[in-house]
């Protein structure tokens, strides 16, 4: 994706069908990831594209309840497991963003260096 000013990276895994801005989790650090539909990788490259705040940045895009550390995603994605409120907590990063609206879920993105 090219943006008006600047360069984003948006890094789907799994790929499937759609439930919306308010199911998807940003997230940078390439620390975790998750399942997420087509639709909605697309959603989020056309709207990066006319947001500021996703300018010159690198995220990872899943929906939250299938996000899993990178070492456990992919066995995650095969049997499409859902991962519990208790087990997000014990992976949160720090750096995730979730919102119910895509200029929210874009805000506070850091930039690449």
């Amino acid at each position: 994706v090219v943006a008006l000013e600047g360069r984003i990276a948006s890094r789907p895994f799994a790929m499937f069908f759609f439930p919306g801005v308010s199911s998807v989790e940003l997230n940078q650090g390439d620390t975790k990831s998750g399942r997420i539909a087509r639709a909605d990788v697309a959603e989020i490259c056309v709207e990066s594209i006319f947001s500021k705040d996703a300018a010159d940045t690198t995220f990872e895009c899943y929906y939250k309840d299938t996000a899993k550390p990178l070492e456990g995603v992919g066995l995650s994605n095969l049997f499409k497991k859902k991962t519990s409120d208790t087990e997000a907590q014990s992976i949160m990063t720090g750096k995730e963003r979730q919102a119910d609206s895509w200029p929210k879920l874009f805000a506070g993105l850091d930039k690449d260096v």
